[in-house]
């Protein structure tokens, strides 16, 4: 099978979470498929084309910097980098197409155009940026102290103008809406996102939860040689925080966990990664800009739990898998589409965000109990092993694109 994917942006020059998956499902489906990859790089001379073959697929990067004053307008529809593409896409034969993010800069026309020459189109959505403009939090009942609070999926048109009016486009959901119904198959990373998308009359959707590459976790000694090296005193208990962080993300969420914690023990720290500065006046929280792979999991391999307290439609979280993978039992949002990744008492806990003392318990219950975390690391690894595998996500794919029912 010939299968073009199309990408914004592709590792190393984005190393976003879409951007990893992308490149994850690019690496697997080369092993037995021949892989075309199109994506941009503002590094080379604008409209250049560069080909190059790297493991196993044929890479084509296109010259492109975005006008920021446009930008807005570009990514709804970007004749240039379309007239480059069809030309591309001319010069051979491709059965399938699989589209990721191209709301920045190559644009929702690119669907347009491969299925104008008639080749099959799979939309990845791994977000809500299709539907509106950025993270979906409208629908969200905000401070609600419920376990499960609800989620209204339909859009409040409304609210969206309000929020989004110095970047609205006239008739935007109503054009994207009609070339995503366009599109063969619209897969889902999660069911809370397919639930946002199915709402709003959009209803050829599929749900594939995205998988990553196993990695053996460390042992003890290990564990204990990383502690000293980053400087963390061995009865520390560490509770990990990584994201692009932001308000949605649940940053003062997890300011107020670590302060309610800290009023019981004051021997657990919070470790933020993702932030452009450091956060003041928290005695307890240590602060880092985004790391390397490996400097992330020599996190990964010391802290003690991972919590994702985001208060938006938060789709499928790529740190949830990272943590499991490496044994760290995970504090997820319910208001996540992670929650799909944690079996609730088992690898992890659901919680409400919002109600710290729901929240504080949680964690202290893994953070206290010693023998308790250690069964629930276990779970994490078995759980991730059995169905969050890279190989095992990226067959599905192939089945969703051979037309092949999933299990």
């Amino acid at each position: 099978m010939n299968i073009l994917v199309v990408s914004d942006f592709f590792p190393p020059l984005n190393s976003a979470g879409a951007e990893k998956i992308t490149k994850i499902l690019v690496e697997k489906f080369s092993k037995k498929n021949k892989v075309y990859l199109i994506s941009t790089n503002s590094h080379i001379p604008h409209g250049e084309v560069r080909k190059k073959s790297l493991n196993g697929y044929t890479h084509f990067q296109i010259g492109y910097k975005p006008p920021k004053r446009f930008q807005k307008y570009l990514g709804f529809y970007n004749s240039m980098l379309m007239k480059t593409i069809s030309q591309i896409i001319d010069n051979y034969s491709f059965d399938v197409a699989n589209v990721h993010n191209i709301h920045n800069v190559i644009s929702y026309g690119v669907i347009s155009l491969l299925k104008s020459k008639g080749i099959k189109t799979f939309f990845t959505a791994h977000d809500a940026v299709s539907l509106c403009y950025g993270k979906y939090s409208n629908g969200v009942m905000l401070n609600s102290k419920f376990e499960y609070p609800n989620v209204e999926y339909k859009l409040d048109h409304f609210q969206i103008f309000k929020k989004n009016w110095r970047r609205l486009i006239p008739f935007r959901f109503y054009y994207l809406r009609k070339v995503l119904r366009g599109v063969d198959k619209i897969i889902c990373v999660s069911c809370e996102l397919e639930k946002l998308f199915n709402a709003n009359k959009i209803n050829n959707t599929i749900v594939i939860h995205n998988g990553i590459e196993l990695k053996n976790y460390s042992l003890d000694l290990q564990r204990k040689s990383i502690k000293n090296k980053l400087k963390f005193d061995s009865s520390t208990r560490l509770i990990l925080f990584a994201a692009r962080i932001s308000k949605e993300k649940g940053l003062n969420e997890a300011l107020n966990l670590i302060e309610k914690i800290n009023q019981s023990n004051a021997n657990i720290k919070l470790l933020c990664v993702g932030l452009d500065k450091k956060i003041k006046n928290q005695q307890n929280v240590i602060s880092y800009s985004w790391l390397s792979d490996q400097n992330m999991e020599d996190l990964l391999n010391i802290v003690d739990l991972t919590i994702v307290p985001s208060i938006y439609l938060d789709p499928f979280p790529t740190i949830i898998l990272e943590s499991m993978r490496f044994g760290v039992p995970v504090v997820v949002s319910s208001y996540s589409g992670g929650k799909e990744a944690v079996i609730d008492g088992e690898t992890g806990y659901h919680v409400n965000p919002f109600n710290v003392n729901q929240f504080s318990e949680k964690c202290l219950n893994l953070l206290t109990d010693e023998k308790l975390n250690m069964t629930f690391s276990k779970n994490s690894i078995s759980l991730f092993k059995k169905k969050y595998v890279a190989e095992l996500f990226a067959e599905k794919y192939l089945k969703v694109f051979n037309n092949e029912k999933l299990l």
